[in-house]
């Protein structure tokens, strides 16, 4: 008699399922799919860890860690305007992000924009004057685009 009262509660829970329910399947879902992502990267199959990125990226579109995971593949691909996308994304949902901003700076740099990328690196050391990275960021800049 306990079982039968046990599953007539979980069928009620499952006709009750609510919206927290709901969110809570699709951030475990987008989870799972953000770190097979970042794992089929790690293992440089860029084409799939895309695939699973953009999934997360659908399901959560202002997931951070999943922008700058689709920056990364985007520049070990050499897609610099898809990288550039990616970060833009990331420094608009985060404009106080300095590792955001320099990602997005050395994309620029890449892509032939150095003037944009050292602005990018400068406004970095501004949001984060005690970070190191940034200022290391900031001097490489300047010296690879010659001032």
């Amino acid at each position: 008699s306990s079982s039968s009262s046990s599953s007539s509660s979980s069928a009620q829970g499952t006709k009750v399922a609510g919206k927290g329910d709901q969110h809570a399947s699709t951030t475990q879902l987008s989870a799972a799919y953000y770190y097979l992502g970042a794992n089929l990267r790690m293992l440089e199959r860029n084409e799939e860890a895309r695939s699973a990125l953009l999934e997360v990226k659908r399901m959560m579109p202002t997931s951070l860690a999943t922008h700058a995971q689709l920056g990364a593949l985007e520049e070990e691909e050499q897609d610099w305007a898809a990288a550039e996308q990616a970060y833009e994304a990331w420094t608009r949902l985060a404009p106080h992000a300095a590792k955001a901003l320099n990602a997005l700076g050395w994309v620029k740099f890449r892509a032939g924009q150095p003037h944009e990328a050292v602005a990018l690196f400068m406004q970095a050391t501004r949001l984060r004057p005690s970070d190191a990275e940034s200022w290391y960021t900031l001097a490489r800049g300047a010296e690879l685009y010659g001032g």
